[in-house]
């Protein structure tokens, strides 16, 4: 069919819109992207950091994709491999502000900020007096203790741009220690003050990189001591856990926490690994890796959140309220269906049919995956009852492959070659007798016959002479 100028003209308006509108709708989609996050500074145009228990925000579009808790004045984050920093999705969109609480709380000066994945540092400088601190009615500072009211009530300014902050202790942090014959990762953690946050580091063994690399926690209730443990309990199920995890878990987890009450613990917080290596075998994404806690005869979903990409792994952090069994595993995809794979041999082909042996052949056999799934199937080639080819071939869902063989006939009849539920015959004619050899024979009898006839006529003539 010939199209002219103005055939080509009206395709191209058309696919030019369709590809416009299929960018329009992927755009609209928002892929999720690799994570990105942020750490660094956060103060005022006037030098005043960022005061404890306020929080830093990420926005797109208006929308809060990600927060962090400040936890030392005038920083957010920390550049430590293992401390916690302000996360997002960077496929959320193309740029990101900072604000102060919420989304719309004071913006850093410098926002909006390139979204792009990885760890970037950013010093925010807010306006001037953001942080200021804040002053009483008699507009003295509010670190005066005479600014005190006598009934006991707080004259902090209520429309102040941030709350006053909380008097909590100083996070502990320890070391835990790892057992090299069972991988078992234990700390012992001693006057634990009430509200105080415990934090348990898991090193990297010279056997094994370890998957929990942080365990922490914050009770309501002081205690003079606390034990903390850690087991990688790899893919097998816990047998006293009724159930699994899902249909693809990344390993089971015991973490049990012995001198603090699970309703006393306010907040608690693993940070664990994934090998990307995982994901990719099973063309799956960080954004679909869950932590999950057995509770209540059940497995329970937690807040997980991706953290920093690696070379070979990403770090995650999941939230809860208590600790057991866990499992980091994979979110079952909705109407996720397990494909088969179904490999038939669809056609066979041995030239030539027939000859006189020796003789050679070539045969091709082609086989075709038919199901929706990948698979791994022998295909074997056989004359009669003997295999002669063999061979292994793994398929894609819908590929097809020709495998080609040579083989030498040496006996003769009609033979039949086979592969999967193909057949075909070969004609193999038996040996013939070579004619010159029997045509000398031939002539030496037939000289023979002569000569022994002449002198079988010789000799009756001699004797038809004696006689007379």
């Amino acid at each position: 069919m010939k199209m002219n100028k103005s055939g080509f003209a009206k395709f191209g308006l058309v696919l030019t819109l369709l590809m416009i509108s299929f960018g329009f709708s992927a755009a609209q989609t928002g892929a999720p992207g690799k994570p990105a996050s942020f750490y660094g500074d956060a103060v005022d145009e006037n030098g005043n950091g960022i005061p404890v228990s306020s929080s830093i925000v990420a926005v797109t579009d208006g929308e809060v994709i990600g927060s962090i808790e400040i936890a030392d004045t005038g920083v957010y984050g920390s550049e430590a491999p293992m401390a916690e920093k302000l996360s997002v999705n960077s496929g959320a969109g193309d740029e990101v502000s900072f604000r102060v609480n919420s989304s719309d709380g004071v913006e850093s000066v410098d926002s909006p900020y390139s979204l792009e994945s990885g760890t970037q540092n950013i010093d925010l400088v807010f306006p001037d007096d953001t942080f200021a601190p804040q002053e009483s009615e008699d507009g003295s500072g509010s670190d005066d203790d005479s600014s005190d009211s006598s009934d006991g009530s707080d004259d902090t300014d209520p429309g102040g741009t941030l709350p006053p902050s909380d008097d909590k202790p100083e996070p502990k942090q320890v070391d835990a220690e790892v057992d090299p014959e069972t991988g078992q990762a234990s700390a012992q953690v001693d006057q634990v003050e009430e509200n105080q946050q415990v934090q348990v580091n898991i090193p990297d063994t010279e056997e094994a990189e370890s998957t929990v690399e942080q365990v922490s926690f914050t009770s309501s209730s002081s205690s003079d001591s606390v034990s903390v443990s850690v087991s990688d309990l790899g893919t097998d199920r816990p047998e006293t856990v009724s159930e699994d995890a899902g249909s693809d878990v990344y390993s089971y987890q015991q973490i049990d926490v012995e001198g603090v009450e699970d309703e006393d613990i306010t907040e608690s917080n693993v940070k664990f690994k994934v090998q990307k290596s995982y994901l990719d075998d099973r063309g799956r994404s960080p954004e679909d890796v869950v932590m999950k806690r057995y509770n209540d005869q059940n497995w329970q979903e937690l807040d997980t959140r991706i953290g920093e990409e690696l070379d070979n792994s990403y770090r995650f952090e999941a939230s809860s309220t208590g600790f057991s069994y866990y499992a980091i595993a994979l979110q079952e995809q909705e109407n996720e269906t397990q494909g088969e794979p179904n490999i038939q041999t669809s056609s066979l082909n041995v030239q030539p049919l027939e000859g006189t042996p020796p003789f050679d052949v070539t045969i091709d056999v082609t086989v075709e995956n038919t199901g929706d799934a990948e698979g791994t199937q022998e295909v074997e080639v056989t004359l009669g009852d003997e295999v002669i080819k063999s061979e292994t071939v793994s398929l894609e869902a819908g590929e097809e492959r020709t495998l080609s063989y040579n083989y030498t006939v040496e006996q003769s009849g009609s033979l039949s070659f086979s592969a999967g539920n193909q057949s075909t015959t070969v004609e193999a004619s038996q040996k013939g007798t070579p004619m010159l050899p029997v045509a000398v024979a031939l002539l030496i009898v037939a000289i023979l016959g002569v000569v022994g006839y002449t002198q079988r006529e010789t000799i009756q003539d001699k004797v038809e002479d004696l006689r007379e």
